[in-house]
C-alpha cells in the first residue's frame, strides 16, 4: 500500500457519500466494502463523466435501476454496449443534456474515442473518468481491452480509480494520484470456511439438503463444467445459472441459463461464474452465499482477496434490516504446503525476469537489423507477456500492467498453499472467520463421472493455456496434461475449434486430422531437405532413394512410409534407369532430372 494514504473511518452501514460529497478527482479509492455506492455517487454528480465497468451485466443493472418511487434512477445514463455505434454516441455527446453520463466496458471504450475524433481534447478535458472495479484491470488478464483502457485513462485531465478489492499498480504514473482508504468500525461479516476433503461431496451435501435452509442458495463457482456435473450429481430439476453466453456454456447447461440475476426471480439454487462475481446487487431475504474453490481446479481457484470478496459481497445489506443479512460459506481445500511467498518477493522475481527478457529481446532486435532479417514471431510473442512493442523502433518496452497481472495471479495462488493462509486472506479483507472440517470423500453412492470426456480434457487444457503460464504451479499442470494426453494437447495447439468439433470428440478421428495437418506442415520441411540429399543429373538406386526419403521423413515429422517410387512425380521429375555397382551388378534406380515446381518454390 502507498505510504501516503488518507484513511477515513465509517460505520459499517454507511455509504460513500458519508466520506465524499463528490468523488475526488485524480484519486485512488479503496472503498472498503462492496455496495457502498461509489458508482451511484458519480452518476448523480453534477459533471460530465464516463464510468468504465468490467462487465455488461453491471451496465444492464444500472440502466434498469429504479428509485423508491419506481422511476429510473439514472434517466440520462447512456449505455455503450453492443449495437451502439460511434454515431449514436456522437449524437448523445452533442445533445443539450446538462450533465452527460456514459457507462461502458473497456471493450467498448474505443467507440467513445471514435465518436470524439476531432474533439478528443475536449473529451479529455471536460469529462471525468471513473474506473470502477479497478482491480479487474489486473484480475482479467485475458482481456487486452483492459490494458488499452488503462492506458487511455492517462489522457484524461480528471480521473479516479475505485474498488473494494484494489490492487496497487506498479506503474510510476499512478504515483500522481491521491490515495484514500475507507475503513469501518466493525467486521464486514463472518465467513464460515469449510475445509473439505472432497469439495464435490461437500457441495453435493448442500445441494441435496436444501430443505434445511429457509433461504435461497447463491453458489459462486467459476466453472460451467463443474456446475453442470454438480447439477447432474444432485439430480437438480430446477435452478438458475448465470454465466457468459458462450456457445460451449449453453450446450452444457441448456434451459438453466439466465443472462442476468433479477430481484424476485431467484430460484432455490442459483449458480454464478466470474462474469457475475461483481458489480450487481443481490437483493434476497437472508440468502445463503457459498463460494466454492478447488486448489486443484485452476478456473475455480479465484483470488480470495479480490474475486472472492467481490462474490460474497453481492447482497445489499440495509441498515437496521435483519432480513438482508446473509450467511456466508467458503467451501475449499488446500495444497497442505506451509510455504508462503510474500507479494514483495513475487514482485521482485517478476520484475527481474521481465527486465532480463526485455533487455535480451532488444539486443536480438538490433542484431536482426544488422543482419537485415525479420525477428522471430515466437520471440516477439514471448516478450509481449511482459512488454509492448514500440511501432517506430520495434523495441520492447516494459508494461507494468502486464507484470502486475502476473504478480496478482501468483499472489492469489499462494493463498491456496494452506488453509491457514486462506483464513488469513479473509481476515485481511475485514471479515471474521470460523473454520469447519468436512472429512467425507465422494463415495460410490454419489453419482459422478469416473473419467473425463475428451471435450472436458480439451477445456482443461484451454483453461490453463489461456491464462498466465508463468503462475506458480500452472506450468506444472500444463506439463502433466501434455504428457498424459499428447494427442489432445497437440490437437489444442494445431487444430481450430471447428476442426476438433467435426471429429465428434473421438480420439481416432482427431488423430486422423492431426496426421493430415502435421503432414501439411512437415511437407514444407521435407522440401527444404530434399536438395541436400538429391542432386540434379545424379543417379540413385531405389534402395538409396527409399533410405534417403525415410531419413528425411523421420527428421521432418512427415508421417509416411517411404518408397523409392515417391521420388518420381511427387518430389522430382525422375527417369527410371539402371545403375551398375562395383561388382558389375545392375540395380533399378532413378536419375533426377529436375525439381517439381513446389520444390523449387520451397527451396528459394
Amino acid at each position: 500500500m502507498p505510504i501516503k494514504t488518507h484513511e477515513i473511518k465509517l460505520k459499517l452501514n454507511d455509504y460513500l457519500d458519508k466520506a465524499f460529497k463528490v468523488i475526488p478527482t485524480n484519486a485512488f479509492i479503496h472503498k472498503g466494502r462492496t455496495g457502498i455506492g461509489g458508482t451511484h455517487l458519480e452518476l448523480k454528480a453534477n459533471r460530465n463523466s464516463i464510468a468504465t465497468v468490467p462487465t455488461k451485466g453491471i451496465i444492464t443493472d444500472k440502466i434498469n435501476s429504479k428509485d423508491e418511487n419506481g422511476n429510473l434512477e439514472y434517466p440520462n445514463l447512456f449505455p455503450v454496449m453492443g449495437g451502439v455505434t460511434p454515431n449514436d454516441i456522437k449524437e448523445y455527446l452533442s445533445s443539450n443534456i446538462p450533465y452527460k453520463k456514459l457507462i461502458t466496458t473497456p471493450d467498448s471504450f474505443y467507440k467513445i474515442i471514435e465518436a470524439s475524433k476531432g474533439n478528443l481534447h475536449e473529451l479529455y478535458r471536460d469529462y471525468f473518468l471513473l474506473f470502477d472495479e479497478a482491480h479487474s484491470i489486473i484480475t482479467e488478464s485475458y482481456r487486452e481491452s483492459m490494458i488499452k483502457a488503462f492506458e487511455l485513462q492517462f489522457n484524461f485531465k480528471s480521473r479516479t480509480f475505485i474498488s473494494a478489492t484494489p490492487f496497487y499498480f506498479s506503474d510510476p504514473r499512478m504515483k500522481e494520484l491521491k490515495y484514500y482508504r475507507i475503513t469501518f468500525d466493525e467486521p464486514l461479516g463472518k465467513i464460515n470456511i469449510i475445509h473439505a476433503k472432497s469439495v464435490k461431496r461437500c457441495v453435493n451435501e448442500f445441494l441435496t439438503n436444501t430443505n434445511q435452509f429457509n433461504s435461497n442458495l447463491h453458489i459462486f463457482l467459476n466453472s460451467v463444467t463443474e456446475i453442470a456435473e454438480a447439477i447432474e450429481r444432485a439430480e437438480i430439476k430446477d435452478c438458475n445459472i448465470h454465466c457468459s453466453d458462450k456457445e460451449d456454456n449453453l450446450e452444457k447447461i441448456g434451459k438453466f441459463f439466465k443472462p442476468q440475476p433479477i430481484k424476485g426471480q431467484y430460484k432455490k439454487i442459483n449458480f454464478y461464474t466470474t462474469s457475475h462475481f461483481e458489480g450487481w446487487n443481490l437483493e434476497d431475504i437472508n440468502p445463503t452465499i457459498i463460494l466454492v474453490t478447488d486448489a486443484n481446479k485452476y478456473h475455480t481457484k479465484v483470488g480470495i482477496s479480490n474475486k472472492g470478496v467481490q462474490a460474497v459481497g453481492r447482497q445489499r445489506i440495509k441498515p437496521n434490516d435483519s432480513k438482508t443479512i446473509p450467511t456466508i460459506y467458503h467451501i475449499t481445500n488446500h495444497r497442505k504446503k506451509k510455504i508462503y511467498k510474500p507479494m514483495e518477493r513475487i514482485t521482485k522475481d517478476y520484475m527481474f525476469d521481465a527486465e532480463w527478457e526485455i533487455d535480451n529481446y532488444n539486443e536480438y532486435i538490433e542484431a536482426c537489423k544488422l543482419q537485415e532479417r525479420e525477428p522471430s514471431q515466437e520471440k516477439t510473442d514471448f516478450v509481449q507477456k511482459y512488454a509492448t512493442i514500440n511501432a517506430d523502433t520495434d523495441r520492447a518496452e516494459i508494461c507494468h500492467t502486464k507484470i502486475d497481472q502476473f504478480i496478482n495471479e501468483s499472489a492469489c495462488d499462494e493463498e491456496f498453499n494452506h488453509i491457514d493462509y486462506i483464513q488469513e486472506a479473509w481476515q485481511r479483507a475485514g471479515f471474521e472467520t470460523d473454520l469447519k472440517i468436512h472429512s467425507e470423500t465422494l463415495n460410490k453412492n454419489i453419482k459422478r463421472k469416473t473419467k473425463k470426456s475428451v471435450k472436458e480434457i480439451l477445456e482443461d487444457i484451454e483453461a490453463l493455456e489461456s491464462t498466465n503460464s508463468f503462475v506458480f504451479g500452472n506450468q506444472e499442470q500444463i506439463t502433466k496434461l501434455k504428457n498424459k494426453y499428447p494427442v489432445l494437447y497437440d490437437a489444442y495447439k494445431k487444430l481450430t475449434k471447428a476442426e476438433i468439433k467435426s471429429t465428434n470428440y473421438v480420439v481416432k478421428n482427431i488423430e486422423k486430422i492431426l496426421i493430415l495437418k502435421n503432414n501439411k506442415d512437415a511437407e514444407i520441411r521435407v522440401l527444404k531437405f530434399l536438395p541436400h540429399y538429391f542432386t540434379i543429373g545424379e543417379r540413385y538406386t531405389k534402395a538409396e532413394v527409399k533410405d534417403y526419403l525415410q531419413e528425411i521423413y523421420d527428421k521432418t515429422g512427415y508421417i509416411k512410409n517411404a518408397s523409392a517410387e515417391q521420388i518420381n512425380h511427387i518430389w522430382y521429375d525422375a527417369r527410371p534407369c539402371k545403375i551398375k555397382d562395383n561388382t558389375g551388378t545392375y540395380h533399378n534406380g532413378f536419375e533426377i532430372q529436375r525439381m517439381i515446381l513446389k520444390v523449387r518454390a520451397a527451396t528459394k
